[in-house]
Formats: C-alpha cells, structure tokens, sequence
C-alpha cells in the first residue's frame, strides 16, 4: 500500500483508516484502495484494550506497522452511541517512514486525529491528507513539566511503567513532544500507549514498548548522576519544544546508532560532556565512555568520524574542542578498534599544538614515528623544521627517527650547536634526501667542522664543494689559536684533494688576509707553483687582519710569488708588500731561514755587492715592472719613503 506519498519537498501526503462497529469491529472507511491489507495488521490495536482503566474515555496508540515500511498514529474513543455496548471508534493515520522524518512537530498529526461526527458519516476519513510543512504550521501547546520529565524517566531510564496522570490529553500531547525529539530511526521503531492499565490483566504482554500503568506507588529511582543530568537535558529541550542545538546534536549522530531508545541517553549525555567548558580536560573520559557505550565500530560511527577526522566533513555539530585530547583519548582506548582511524588535522592546528604543548606533542610524534596513516602523515607535514626549530630539537632526544620524518627533505634546522647530537649515519640519510642548496650547507657546514666522518665530508662536498671550502677556510681561520684544532684533519683532506675549488675561493671570495693565508697552507704553495692571481686578484680589497712575524711573514711568501712569476698581477702583490718586506730586510727583522729563501729569488749582482739584500729587492721590484712593461709612475707607487722611491728611479733609469 502506498499510504503516503511525497508531493513535493513541502507536503507531507498522508493516508487514513477508521475502524468502529458495523456487524462487528472493523474498517469503516479508508483513503486508500490498499487499506484492507494494512487493516488487517492493526485491528487488533484498534479495538478496546481491556486492561485500560474504566474511567478512561480515550487513548493514543502509535506502533510501526510490520513489513509495510508504514507507522500508524492511532487514538481510540469509547463510542457510546453505537447501538451494541463496548464499541470504539479508532482514528488511524498511515504515515510513510520517509516522511515521518520530514515533520519536525509530530503533534501536527495529533490534531489531526478526530471521531466521526455521527454514526455512518463517514466521507472526511475517505480522502488523504495533505500536510503544508511551510504554512501548516501551529504554535506547539504549552507542555507540563512534571509531565514530561516522567514519561522521560518512563521512557528512557527501563524502569517500571507506573506513571500516572489524569489528564490525558497532556499526556498526549507530551508523548508527541517526546516521540517528535527522537531521530528518524528511532521514530520508526518507538511504540507506545498512552492509557493507564490497570486491574487484573495488568501483565498481560502487550505490543508497545512504553504503556503507562496505574499503580498510585511512588517508584524507587536511582539514576547513576550523569543519567540523571542527561534525562533532565532531555526532559527540558522536549519543554522547549524547538530545533535546539541539542536536538540536532540528537538527529545527526543518533542515526546510525545500533540497539534501542535507551541510546538517546547516551548520546545526550556526550552532547553535555563535550559542551560543559569544565570538562575541555576531561575530553579523553568522553572519548573512553563514547568506546563504552558504543563498543562496535560501526555503532554511533558518524560521531565517531568526526570526532576523529575533523577535516573531512563539513556538516559537524561537534563544539569546539581541544582535538589533541580527542587524540590522546583515542591513543588510550583498550580497544582502539572501536573506533576510525585518526584522519588528518590541518596545519593550523598543528601549529597550535606546537606552540601551546611542545612536550606532549614531541611525545605525540615520536610515538606515531613508524604509522603511515593520515593522521600521522599530516602530523610530521604540520611540522616545519624552520619555524618550528626548538620544537625540532625537543623532539631529537625523544626520537632520532621522528626527527628526520619531521625535519622531510629540510636541513636549515641543522645550523645549530645541537647538531652535535645528531649521529653522522642520520646526518648522511638526511642529506639524502634533501633538495638543500647552497645556502643551506654554508649555514650548516661550521657546525660540523669537528665531525670526523669522510662519507659525511664526502657528501657534502659532493652536494656544495664551495660551500665546503669556504667553510673550512672561514673556521680554520680565525685568530682564535683553537680554530684550526676545531677542524678535523678530514676536512682538510678534503679540500687538498680538490686545488681548484681553493683556488677559486681565493680569487672570489676571500675577506681577509687571514682566509688567503690559509689558502697558501692548503694548496702547500711554498713547494707547489700556485697561479699568481691567487693571491693578487683580490689582495686590494681584503681587510688586513694579521698583525706581527705572520704577517711580515705572509708579505714575504706573496712578494717571492710575484717575483717567481712577474706576470699580471705582480704589480699588485709589490704595492701592497714592498715597504714591510724592504723595511723588515733593512731592519734585519727577518729569521734567516724567511730571508734565505728571498734571496733565492732577487738577483745577483755581483759577488762583492750580494750582501746588499735590500739593493738586490729594489733591483728585483725594476725588473718585474719593466718586464710587465708598466710605466715608471707606476713602480715609484709601490713605496711611501722619498729615499727609496728616487733610489728606484735612479736604477729604472740605468
């Protein structure tokens, strides 16, 4: 029987029976052609129930109707104007289950129930009715409140029917405000009498899950607490009787709950706990008693969802809570089966996370370092190794492995003195893996310096060979007498293997005089013969930073090259060396080993005037200008003392 059928999306179409006397109870009327097979299923329902109490003119019965995908809405009347004592009228509404869903406001159907006017009247019941959800509209009537907070207890605690009240109609009335908060699942299975029972036949079994008996004893309650507040949420938002927060909470994650009524309570009670501001703490309690009442993955499982995949719904009631103790109460489930799998949480939440619990969340990571679910995923891609370095370095002695996964293909993070306490296999597995550049290992090079690994050297090299050489030659450097120990001999080795890359250093980049000393030592160019742009090209434009023996010393060793090889770039080194050389030579300031080996390379002049050292460096410095074919002018330029100047013009002019 199609006994309701959707117009359009605001009317509800709806189908009536109605049964009475005629040659025994039966159908009288009905809107549909189909009605003797739905008839048929609830006559017995219709007809007087013997147990309800004497003085008791009417009642309300609502039951599903078996294998027909159809609820019927029934009230029942003593008819004493029918000519045969015992006779009722039943009034029945046929509502399809897919609509009962549509009406918010059950009690529309309840006004809507009504006796005949007159014995075989019968026309109004013959033709269906059509509800206007958008205009059919009444203000709800005021409920009692005792009223409702009983047929709640009778409800939803299992405890005995025994409730009574003499007004009838308010208990109607109540029972459609109770039935019209129940998810469309559970309206479809709920069944209930409103008549009080009472006499002899009392227990007799009946066909509807909550009927009112007539016993006039108080009940001896005693309701755990937290039922107790969920039962009087309920009894209140049913007062209200409006789309409340609560009863969306109800609709949305009630509807694919497994088992009974009682189930409301449950969900009502986690509506109250993930609301109350008090138990934001407590959020790990919520989730293990959500586990409690719901134990099967597949019960309560949209609630579920989105309390563990925030990220994948767009329609989620659920309050603003603390997700990091979702997680954790989650993690701690005795049965983690129970519920989804974590989801992702975005970014901005981890970042919170982050900032406001860095231990627990270090914690957090290196506990999931070996899953590779969602939730894990998007927990190490939350983590920027840049923005998030102390959080990084937190986490390194709680997890080496968490700490690569977080730190992905980044090394910027290693510019710290922490990396000491990185071990050189992890250090060689995040390098390769990085897509670092060039900034990255200037920046993390020096930090390394100690590190005695040739693969990790190696590698390195291999990834920013300038990056490298500068580094060693910047650190190696300082005037700090343990700079060079800082350097491991690896290092060094390194760089002597690769002569080129040091002397591009030299050309390009070297600062002071202290860095192009060093590049002397690596190159072991007093014995090798080094390209003399090494040391003129930038010889101008670097600080002078030695001082004493190592700096006389160094103006010699650059004087020698530019006299071994009177190239280009000779005038430069005698511009900037001559005077302190010449000055040092006729001082007698040299060491005779230094003033030995620059003999080597001035001219001779004779036995008899050999020993004038300072003549021959004069003669020398003429000759590398004439060679070069540089003017006189020029040569004069390479010393501030007159005497010395006219002495090399005299001998240019020879």
């Amino acid at each position: 029987m199609a006994s309701s059928g959707v117009a359009n999306k605001h009317t509800v179409r709806i189908q009536q029976l109605l049964f009475g006397y005629d040659r025994g109870h039966g159908l009288l009327a009905s809107s549909d052609s189909e009605s003797k097979r739905i008839a048929a299923s609830i006559l017995s329902d219709t007809d007087w129930d013997p147990r309800v109490s004497s003085r008791v003119d009417g009642y309300v019965s609502a039951r599903p109707v078996e294998g027909e995908k159809t609820y019927a809405l029934m009230k029942t009347w003593r008819a004493p104007e029918m000519p045969r004592p015992g006779c009722v009228w039943t009034h029945v509404l046929i509502v399809g289950d897919a609509d009962l869903s549509r009406i918010p406001d059950l009690s529309i159907l309840y006004d809507r129930l009504c006796r005949p006017d007159s014995v075989g009247v019968y026309s109004r019941f013959k033709k269906e009715i059509v509800i206007d959800l958008t205009n059919d509209v009444r203000p709800p009537a005021p409920l009692d409140e005792q009223t409702v907070w009983e047929l709640v207890r009778l409800t939803y605690d299992g405890g005995a029917n025994d409730f009574w009240n003499e007004h009838l109609d308010e208990i109607n009335r109540a029972f459609l405000a109770l039935w019209s908060q129940q998810w469309p699942s559970l309206r479809r299975r709920f069944s209930f009498r409103t008549a009080p029972l009472s006499g002899a036949r009392i227990d007799a079994g009946g066909r509807f899950e909550i009927e009112l008996v007539q016993t006039g004893q108080p009940r001896n309650r005693s309701e755990p607490e937290w039922q107790l507040n969920a039962l009087q949420l309920i009894a209140r938002d049913i007062v209200a009787n409006d789309s409340s927060d609560l009863r969306r909470f109800l609709w949305r994650y009630g509807a694919d709950t497994h088992g009974d009524r009682h189930k409301l309570v449950s969900i009502t009670h986690i509506y109250w706990k993930m609301r109350a501001a008090e138990n934001q703490h407590s959020l790990m309690g919520v989730v293990n008693e959500i586990a409690e009442f719901f134990p099967r993955l597949d019960d309560a499982r949209l609630l579920k969802s989105d309390l563990t995949q925030p990220m994948n719904t767009s329609y989620s009631l659920l309050p603003e809570v603390d997700h990091f103790e979702i997680v954790r109460g989650i993690r701690s489930l005795k049965d983690p089966h129970s519920f989804p799998a974590l989801g992702a949480v975005d970014r901005r939440t981890i970042k919170e996370w982050i900032k406001e619990r860095p231990l627990e969340t270090a914690h957090l990571a290196s506990d999931t370092v070996d899953v590779e679910d969602d939730f894990a995923t998007s927990l190490f891609d939350g983590i920027s190794p840049v923005k998030n370095k102390d959080f990084m370095w937190q986490l390194m002695p709680l997890s080496e492995r968490a700490f690569v996964r977080a730190s992905g293909s980044s090394i910027a993070h290693l510019a710290d003195e922490r990396t000491k306490n990185v071990r050189d296999e992890t250090l060689i597995s995040m390098l390769d893996a990085t897509k670092a550049g060039d900034h990255d290992i200037k920046n993390i090079v020096p930090f390394l310096m100690e590190r005695e690994s040739a693969e990790l050297v190696k590698r390195l090299n291999d990834i920013d060979a300038a990056a490298v050489t500068a580094a060693v030659i910047e650190t190696a450097s300082k005037s700090d007498e343990n700079a060079v120990q800082s350097v491991h001999p690896t290092w060094i080795e390194c760089l002597k293997d690769n002569p080129t890359q040091i002397i591009h250093y030299a050309q390009n980049s070297v600062e002071r005089r202290s860095q192009l000393l060093m590049c002397r030592y690596l190159l072991n160019a007093d014995s090798r013969h080094t390209p003399l742009p090494t040391w003129s090209k930038r010889l101008e434009v670097v600080a002078n930073d030695l001082a004493g023996v190592t700096d006389l010393e160094f103006n010699v060793f650059l004087l020698i090259q530019a006299l071994r090889s009177p190239e280009k770039g000779a005038d430069v080194i005698l511009h900037n060396t001559f005077d302190a050389v010449y000055g040092a030579l006729a001082a007698n300031r040299l060491s005779f080993r230094t003033e030995m080996h620059l003999s080597d390379y001035l001219p001779s002049i004779g036995w008899f005037n050999n020993w004038d050292k300072c003549l021959r460096l004069k003669i020398a410095a003429v000759s590398v200008f004439k060679h070069l074919e540089m003017p006189k002018k020029k040569l004069l330029t390479i010393t501030s003392k007159d005497q010395i100047r006219e002495s090399l013009e005299e001998i240019w002019s020879k």
